[in-house]
Protein backbone atom coordinates (compact mmCIF):
# COMPACT_ATOMS: atom_id res chain seq x y z
CA UNK A 1 0.00 0.00 0.00
CA UNK A 2 0.77 4.03 -0.44
CA UNK A 3 2.43 5.71 2.12
CA UNK A 4 -0.86 7.36 3.80
CA UNK A 5 1.13 10.73 3.00
CA UNK A 6 2.29 10.04 -0.30
CA UNK A 7 -0.63 12.05 -1.62
CA UNK A 8 0.85 12.21 -5.77
CA UNK A 9 1.25 8.35 -5.57
CA UNK A 10 -2.38 7.75 -4.59
CA UNK A 11 -3.27 10.29 -7.48
CA UNK A 12 -1.61 7.90 -9.71
CA UNK A 13 -3.35 5.16 -7.83
CA UNK A 14 -6.64 6.36 -8.85
CA UNK A 15 -6.19 7.43 -12.08
CA UNK A 16 -5.04 4.16 -13.06
CA UNK A 17 -8.00 2.76 -11.35
CA UNK A 18 -10.09 5.38 -13.49
CA UNK A 19 -8.41 4.57 -16.49
CA UNK A 20 -9.03 0.63 -16.19
CA UNK A 21 -12.49 1.64 -15.85
CA UNK A 22 -12.52 0.64 -12.55
CA UNK A 23 -14.22 3.43 -10.64
CA UNK A 24 -15.73 2.29 -7.08
CA UNK A 25 -11.56 2.14 -6.37
CA UNK A 26 -10.80 4.98 -8.40
CA UNK A 27 -13.49 6.83 -6.31
CA UNK A 28 -12.32 5.57 -2.74
CA UNK A 29 -8.74 6.59 -3.46
CA UNK A 30 -9.55 9.83 -4.41
CA UNK A 31 -12.21 10.01 -1.48
CA UNK A 32 -9.06 9.79 0.97
CA UNK A 33 -7.04 12.17 -0.69
CA UNK A 34 -9.95 14.76 0.13
CA UNK A 35 -10.70 13.63 3.36
CA UNK A 36 -6.86 14.16 4.34
CA UNK A 37 -6.22 16.94 2.43
CA UNK A 38 -9.65 19.42 2.28
CA UNK A 39 -7.51 21.71 0.23
CA UNK A 40 -6.84 19.66 -2.41
CA UNK A 41 -8.67 20.96 -5.71
CA UNK A 42 -7.77 18.22 -8.40
CA UNK A 43 -9.23 15.43 -6.07
CA UNK A 44 -12.81 17.04 -6.09
CA UNK A 45 -11.88 17.41 -9.79
CA UNK A 46 -11.54 13.78 -10.18
CA UNK A 47 -14.68 12.75 -7.86
CA UNK A 48 -16.68 15.07 -9.99
CA UNK A 49 -16.26 13.14 -12.66
CA UNK A 50 -15.92 9.87 -11.26
CA UNK A 51 -19.20 10.55 -9.20
CA UNK A 52 -20.73 11.49 -13.06
CA UNK A 53 -19.84 8.30 -14.39
CA UNK A 54 -21.40 6.08 -11.39
CA UNK A 55 -24.74 7.72 -12.14
CA UNK A 56 -24.00 10.04 -8.91
CA UNK A 57 -25.53 13.31 -10.35
CA UNK A 58 -25.88 15.10 -6.77
CA UNK A 59 -22.18 13.87 -5.55
CA UNK A 60 -21.11 14.73 -9.06
CA UNK A 61 -22.24 18.20 -8.66
CA UNK A 62 -21.10 18.77 -5.20
CA UNK A 63 -17.73 17.91 -5.59
CA UNK A 64 -17.38 20.25 -8.68
CA UNK A 65 -18.69 22.93 -6.97
CA UNK A 66 -15.79 22.28 -4.29
CA UNK A 67 -13.38 21.95 -7.04
CA UNK A 68 -14.54 25.20 -8.43
CA UNK A 69 -14.38 26.76 -4.79
CA UNK A 70 -10.71 25.77 -4.31
CA UNK A 71 -9.98 26.94 -7.59
CA UNK A 72 -10.97 30.49 -7.29
CA UNK A 73 -10.73 32.25 -10.17
CA UNK A 74 -8.08 30.29 -12.11
CA UNK A 75 -9.20 29.75 -15.86
CA UNK A 76 -7.85 26.70 -17.98
CA UNK A 77 -9.47 23.89 -19.74
CA UNK A 78 -10.01 21.87 -16.04
CA UNK A 79 -12.25 24.64 -14.96
CA UNK A 80 -14.19 24.65 -18.16
CA UNK A 81 -14.82 20.77 -18.62
CA UNK A 82 -15.90 21.12 -15.01
CA UNK A 83 -17.91 24.21 -15.34
CA UNK A 84 -19.79 22.51 -18.42
CA UNK A 85 -20.44 19.53 -16.76
CA UNK A 86 -22.08 21.32 -13.81
CA UNK A 87 -24.01 23.23 -15.97
CA UNK A 88 -25.55 20.04 -18.11
CA UNK A 89 -25.98 18.45 -14.29
CA UNK A 90 -28.10 21.49 -13.44
CA UNK A 91 -30.38 21.54 -16.33
CA UNK A 92 -31.76 17.76 -15.24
Amino acid sequence: AAAPDCYSCLGVLGSMYAEKKDYDRAIEVFERIAKTRPADAGSRFQLGFLYHLKGRSDDSARSLKEYLALRGAVKDDQREKAERLLTSLEKK
